[in-house]
């Protein structure tokens, strides 16, 4: 999955790829962080964002009537749990912001 910022605003590309969670912006640090400040707190580690659990599932929400998408999603909260990539409290996800 891919949270694309742009001017045009926020867009989740390729939502059914479990294996990638990223923030890819052509905007510039303070305006990305802007664009992504109702579905998104910026990490304070530095390492990236934490993204709404709630805000990826309305993004992908082609897929909300296929068990096969909602499995795999949630296979993917539970390892990125694991790693500590979720947040016990809110249920937000980290993802880096990428350089591509």
């Amino acid at each position: 999955m891919i949270i694309s910022i742009s001017e045009t605003g926020v867009a989740l590309l390729e939502p059914s790829d479990f294996k990638r969670f990223k923030v890819v912006s052509v905007l510039d640090s303070e305006q990305t962080s802007a664009e992504l400040l109702e579905i998104a707190t910026v990490d304070g580690n530095g390492g990236g964002y934490w993204i709404s659990r709630e805000w990826i599932r309305q993004a992908a929400s082609v897929h909300a009537a296929d068990e096969s998408w909602q499995q795999k999603f949630i296979q993917m909260l539970e390892y990125a749990a694991s790693k500590g990539w979720v947040d016990a409290e809110t249920g937000a996800v980290l993802a880096h912001l990428a350089s591509d």
